[in-house]
This record gives C-alpha cells, sequence and structure tokens, in this order.
C-alpha cells in the first residue's frame, strides 16, 4: 500500500494459555500448490517462512472461504490475498483491507473478502486506509458481526513513542485478554496457542510507501525475538528490532501526517 497509494499479558497463565482441545487440528491440512499472487520485495523475501498454500479438508466451505481470498498458513493463521490497488495511478491500496479480512477470520472465524466486504468500511479521502479510519471500520464489522464475534472488548489506534513501548505493546496485546469460542488458534511447536492479532502499520523495507500488516504470533528465545507477520497471502518471520525500524519509519517520512509505532489492536 502506497502514501502515494495510502496506510505483560493481563492474566499470568497468557503466555502459556494452551488449547488442549484443538490439538488435533493440524492433521486435515494439505498443501495445494498455486501461484502466489502478491509478489513480496527482496527485502520480506528474506524473512518468508511460508506461502500458505494449505487447504483444510475438514471444512466443508473450504472452497468457498479460499473464493473470499483466504490462504491457510501451516501454524493455522490466514493470509488473505490482497486485492489489486485501484483508482489513478493505483491510488487506492488494499493492505488495510486485506489485515482488517486477516484480523476478523483470526478472532470470529469470519472470511470476508477484502474488496467487496471491507471496502464498505474502509474508506477515507487519503489513498489507502489511515489509522484511525482503521480503527472506525473494523469497530464497524465487529458490531455486524457480532454474532460471531466477541463484544465486550473494544478496538484502539495506539501511537507508541518509541521502540521500547512498541515492542512493550506488542508483547503484552498479542497474548488475548478475553475468551471466545470462535477465536482461532496458532500451532507452534507441536502446541495450540491462542493469540490476539495486531494489525501494524510499516514503510516496506527499500521504499517509501506505508503498508498494513498483522503480527500473528511472537516468537521469543533466550536471545532472539521473532514478529511471526501475515499479509500478501504469505508468512514472514522477521525479527521484532527489525520490524521496529520499519514502524518507526512512517513518522520520520510522514512527519505531521502520520505516526511512528502506529498499531490498532482488540482490547
Amino acid at each position: 500500500m502506497k502514501f502515494l497509494l495510502f496506510f505483560f499479558p493481563l492474566f499470568a497463565f497468557a503466555n502459556d494459555y494452551i488449547a488442549e482441545n484443538r490439538l488435533d487440528a493440524q492433521k486435515d491440512l494439505i498443501e495445494v500448490y498455486e501461484m502466489n499472487i502478491s509478489s513480496a520485495p527482496e527485502s520480506w523475501k528474506d524473512y518468508q517462512t511460508d506461502t500458505c498454500n494449505m487447504y483444510d479438508r475438514n471444512v466443508e466451505n473450504e472452497d468457498e472461504l479460499r473464493a473470499t481470498g483466504l490462504r491457510r498458513c501451516r501454524d493455522g493463521s490466514v493470509s488473505f490475498v490482497q486485492p489489486k490497488s485501484d483508482g489513478w495511478n493505483g491510488w487506492e491500496g488494499k493492505c488495510g483491507h486485506t489485515a482488517a479480512s486477516n484480523t476478523l477470520y483470526h478472532i470470529c472465524r469470519k472470511a470476508m473478502d477484502p474488496e467487496v466486504y471491507m471496502s464498505k468500511f474502509l474508506s477515507d479521502v487519503t489513498p489507502g486506509v489511515l489509522p484511525r479510519t482503521l480503527k472506525k471500520g473494523i469497530t464497524k464489522v465487529f458490531e455486524e458481526n457480532k454474532l460471531d464475534c466477541p463484544s465486550k472488548n473494544t478496538w484502539s489506534y495506539s501511537k507508541l513513542k518509541n521502540e521500547n513501548n512498541f515492542l512493550k505493546n506488542v508483547k503484552q496485546f498479542i497474548f488475548p485478554k478475553y475468551s471466545h469460542p470462535n477465536l482461532n488458534t496458532i500451532n507452534r511447536n507441536g502446541k495450540n496457542y491462542f493469540r490476539n492479532p495486531i494489525m501494524s502499520l510499516v514503510q516496506n523495507p527499500g521504499g517509501n510507501y506505508l503498508h498494513w500488516v498483522t503480527i500473528v504470533d511472537i516468537v521469543s528465545k533466550k536471545d532472539s525475538c521473532e514478529f511471526v507477520v501475515n499479509h500478501w497471502d504469505n508468512q514472514y518471520q522477521v525479527p521484532c528490532k527489525v520490524f521496529s525500524q520499519w514502524s518507526k519509519k512512517v513518522g520520520r517520512t510522514y512527519l505531521g501526517i502520520l505516526k511512528s509505532y502506529s498499531t490498532v489492536t482488540f482490547q
């Protein structure tokens, strides 16, 4: 999404919150071979870990879900196909719409086409989607799908002041502080975990255009931290420090227009 086209845990157990009853969920996934529609810049490709070509044979309407753009990754998360930009010179990017579709499915198990459905809620006078537009639009989306979505929490647009606050915020809110039967799970290292997706605005590495992505998990080891990021119907695993620098550049490049470290989260 171009701008010239524009975009710890509350519970002590949250970090280890495992969905024991879904440990066998991956057994019905098979890999399908297809050409991915979206292509990532070389700098993103360095961190690509999954082409998200899994097909769930256990879901009756899987073909219908895929027709909306839904693509499944090996860890059980989804990464929707991003529609092509439209408008004059590709003015209107669709990365915000795609991040919203990723998030809606992850929390509510509702697969909605980023182009056909999300465009009704994510429109403003700027190219792409401003953070406050994304927050307002996803709030309306959840209201329209209230039978399938949690209703006691609210959407928040955060403008973190520095890298430490940004990393702390993501590490805190990636763990859900709510429960809901439709909440999707992430499978990692043979265990399924509940995670709360975070929509984050970054400046694409190697360019001056902005892009909404969905952080679906965090992988922490003794001396490392990596965000698991879904967009362009693929999945990427990016060092937390590297990702935070991409987020920082938003405010530096568009000073006075947008803020660095912008996230939209369900809290």
